[in-house]
């Protein structure tokens, strides 16, 4: 099919959902993913789906065999391998003619600036424990006027933080400190609680209390981090509402402090607001 051909065909039953004028903001907008593990690696899918043509990949890790209860392109043939390489053959399979340019080191304070630089909005999901990479890609956002979004992927559901102009920053919302983030097993605790709680507030008492105690010892290094699909995909389609919102009406409409919650145990879709959250420590 020649390229000047191709749209209306992947991407027809897109339109009435999407008007002519929503279409042409999609191919023109401009979105870097930082992190294509878990809920990332969906977002590039589900965003590639949508339409979206032009994006920014950030990622210098390769698959693991644990990697296959969440993350999309974990399969035996791509353990061992790159997940910037998968992931933008299975998006390129998708649609042939995007636009994607690859940061295979990752984000660091180096590069964080040029990762930015042009996109439209940035999402984050890296890695809990790269906190250095993490303050540089939402500090050069928040330099760049950028809305930025992240969404942890714990349970069966997922929250969504969206910073941008006028909200307070990463740091600042979870209280952390830019050059010691986790200064002591309590700062990651806190960091990691802040993160899940809004979403497990209303589980049974016996599994918010296990998923407690597992996050807990995730924060001083005794375990992974706890996750599955079901919180993948629910992150992935939070943080890729957020991008539609911005591209189409200009910001997410859920904006910090206060978090969106979908959760598929609860039969939740909600706001919360952090300010006023009972989060006990």
């Amino acid at each position: 099919m020649r390229k000047d051909d191709y749209y209306p065909f992947y991407f027809g039953r897109n339109n009435g959902i999407y008007s002519d004028e929503d279409v042409e903001k999609i191919r023109a907008a401009k979105v870097g993913i930082a992190g294509l593990g878990g809920s990332g690696g969906y977002s590039l899918m589900f965003l590639t789906h949508m339409g979206f043509e032009h994006f920014k990949v950030a990622d210098l890790d390769v698959y693991e065999e644990h990697n296959k209860n969440r993350q999309l392109g974990a399969f035996a043939q791509n353990i061992g391998k790159p997940k910037t390489d998968s992931l933008v053959y299975m998006a390129r399979s998708l649609n042939p003619y995007i636009d994607i340019e690859v940061y295979d080191e990752g984000i660091s304070s180096e590069n964080a600036e040029s990762f930015v630089d042009g996109c439209d909005f940035i999402i984050e999901t890296m890695d809990f424990n790269v906190p250095d990479a993490k303050f540089s890609l939402h500090d050069a956002a928040m330099k760049a006027g950028t809305y930025i979004s992240t969404s942890p992927s714990p349970v069966y559901g997922a929250p969504t933080f969206n910073f941008g102009p006028g909200t307070r920053s990463f740091g600042e919302s979870f209280g952390l400190d830019r050059d010691n983030p986790f200064a002591t097993p309590a700062d990651a605790r806190r960091f990691l609680e802040r993160l899940v709680l809004p979403v497990i507030s209303d589980y049974p008492a016996d599994e918010k209390n296990r998923i407690l105690e597992h996050l807990h010892l995730s924060a001083v290094g005794e375990r992974h981090l706890p996750t599955n699909i079901m919180g993948v995909t629910s992150s992935a389609q939070l943080l890729c509402m957020a991008y539609l919102e911005t591209v189409l009406y200009g910001a997410p409409k859920v904006m910090m402090p206060k978090v969106l919650i979908l959760d598929h145990l609860t039969y939740q879709y909600k706001s919360i607001d952090m300010d006023s959250f009972d989060w006990k420590n």
